[in-house]
């Protein structure tokens, strides 16, 4: 598996963040590297002194767009909450729980963008790749 195949292995990755929470938990064999910021990560990723970085496809992909990354491929894992809720379901709002008014808007409004396909075009320009869902 993806976990077991980072033990021994130096993996950078940001520190506090879900990611480093889910490593830390999942992948204890790994050699975890903590960095402040993901461009000190990616410059030790270039360097050759990590073996891997873990981080969002996004980030990692502006990496590989640059020189620096050009001897590097996104291997594209997607972990499901349901196997580990640490990473969640993808990105969140935060709105006061007695405002579902709101709420009920905003779900809407993202609903009818996902269909109607803008926001996977916005996803597309922004990140390079399709980060929408369908709704539920």
């Amino acid at each position: 598996t993806l976990l077991k195949s980072l033990d021994g292995k130096k993996v950078g990755v940001q520190a506090g963040t879900t990611h480093a929470h889910f490593l830390e938990k999942r992948a204890p064999n790994a050699d975890l590297k903590t960095y402040d910021t993901l461009d000190q990560m990616q410059i030790d990723l270039a360097s050759g002194r990590i073996d891997t970085a873990f981080a969002d496809q996004s980030a990692l992909q502006d990496f590989l767009d640059k020189p620096d990354g050009k001897n590097f491929q996104l291997v594209g894992v997607e972990i499901k909450s349901t196997y580990d809720p640490t990473l969640g379901e993808g990105i969140g709002v935060g709105i006061a729980q007695d405002n579902t008014e709101l709420k009920v808007k905003i779900d809407k409004a993202l609903c009818e963008l996902i269909a109607d396909g803008s926001v996977g075009k916005a996803s597309e320009k922004w990140f390079k790749t399709d980060i929408s869902r369908p709704c539920k």
